[in-house]
């Protein structure tokens, strides 16, 4: 799909999505309960759907709702499950080790990127518990046993996220050692927070998470899944370009990292006021260059990428290594956007921005970017980071390969039509 978008701003509201993040969990722990759950919070993105349907494929019994979902836990299910995880690295890396520990000769399947992208180190951590895996489409045998693991913290949190999950099905005493710094830790603090909800006991020291044999997921009978910070970072994005943009249904006190997009777009110079439930972000006269370290916000980086793009200065955001293995290789799709956009950018020791926004010779300010055909590398929040670039563009942006919005956010456009912004479907 090929949309052009015309310059516009931006003004109004939007209701963030649920979150996909919690959503993966809440689905996940909910399926290994011992009783029915209901989850308020429907999602239509693909790598939710996709767990669903792993979960489902696992034997529980996942109906949908315009308001959410009911899970039925489940039932032991045909010996040699396929599970599909289409392109959702989540989904992949916490089916592997609940797979496992329930005991299923499981085959998974994906697309070519998702098996390309490192798996290493959990696939390390299930070998070291027993379990049998062979080469993609990737196959399972065997049953999880309790015990030491020692993992990485420095390549994905969700592999940590993994075993926590898994873990408790093993029946027996375990213990996690994370060797290393632990990247985007909150979002391991999102995962220890659904297992609390669901009657698993976690305890922590520094790197090390304790779980204690003998514990069973208990259904809270019916919760919530957040609001998505990681989305509504492009509207809040979009309102300090050019707008005046407010986001509801948002947990000010969430353990996602991605809120930190507040602050970015402070420290930036935009007029950020948060509510109880919701934030307002409008534009400022000029924005400035900022410094930050993403290690704990990667899916940030695009859409940051922009905002740096159209401040005044060279901004530096450290710690982006970990972009190369997204669902793009997202550092080379940065600064290749930006390129097309007329921005200069580059990677050293850090992803470096010079901002396009100048001032004339007659005092009047020139849009930062240039209009132009982009590739939406087959990568949702490169799509939408774009998107949100075309506020401020000199003329037209169309961007190509554009419904791999559908991966975490399908309503995009249609949420970018509500904000008054302007586009054309070609394709």
């Amino acid at each position: 799909m090929r949309v052009v978008l015309t310059p516009h701003k931006f003004i109004g509201s939007v209701r963030a999505i649920p979150s996909k993040s919690h959503l993966h969990r809440l689905l996940t722990a909910a399926a290994l309960s011992g009783e029915k759950t209901f989850i308020e919070g429907y999602s239509d993105c693909e790598d939710v759907q996709k767990t669903a349907g792993c979960l489902s494929a696992l034997g529980a019994v996942i109906d949908t709702a315009a308001d959410g979902y009911e899970v039925v836990p489940r039932a032991r299910t045909m010996s040699e499950p396929v599970l599909d995880c289409g392109e959702s690295g989540t989904t992949l890396r916490f089916m592997l080790p609940v797979a496992a520990a329930l005991g299923y000769n499981a085959t998974f399947t994906g697309s070519e990127r998702l098996f390309s992208r490192s798996s290493t180190p959990l696939l390390e951590a299930l070998k070291s518990g027993g379990i049998d895996i062979s080469a993609a489409p990737r196959r399972l045998g065997g049953k999880l046993r309790p015990g030491e693991y020692r993992i990485r913290g420095d390549v994905s949190s969700q592999f940590i996220s993994g075993l926590l999950l898994a873990l408790p099905l093993t029946g027996g005493d375990c213990v996690i050692r994370v060797e290393g710094k632990i990247e985007s830790a909150n979002y391991i603090t999102m995962t220890l927070e659904t297992l609390k909800l669901f009657g698993i006991t976690v305890r922590t020291e520094a790197n090390e998470y304790y779980i204690a044999g003998g514990q069973k997921y208990r259904s809270p009978g019916t919760v919530r899944a957040e609001g998505d910070w990681s989305n509504a970072a492009f509207w809040l994005t979009a309102g300090a370009l050019n707008g005046d943009v407010t986001v509801s249904n948002l947990n000010l006190s969430s353990e996602q990292g991605d809120k930190e997009i507040m602050n970015v777009l402070e420290r930036a110079g935009a007029c950020v006021t948060r509510g109880k439930t919701s934030v307002n972000v409008k534009s400022a006269p000029a924005l400035k260059a900022v410094s930050l370290d993403a290690a704990d916000i990667p899916d940030l980086v695009p859409v940051i990428g922009i905002l740096c793009g159209a401040a005044s200065g060279t901004s530096i955001i450290k710690n982006v290594g970990r972009l190369r293995d997204k669902e793009s290789d997202r550092l080379a799709a940065i600064i290749e956007t930006l390129a097309a956009l007329g921005v200069t950018a580059s990677y050293e020791d850090g992803l470096k921005i010079t901002g396009g926004a100048v001032t004339t010779a007659g005092g009047h300010n020139k849009r930062p970017f240039t209009g132009g055909r982009i590739s939406g590398y087959n990568d949702h929040r490169m799509v939408m980071s774009a998107a949100v670039a075309s506020l401020l563009a000199d003329g037209e942006i169309q961007i190509d390969g554009a419904q791999a919005v559908n991966k975490s956010y399908p309503d995009f456009f249609a949420h970018l039509a509500l904000l008054g912004g302007k586009f054309n479907v070609l394709d």
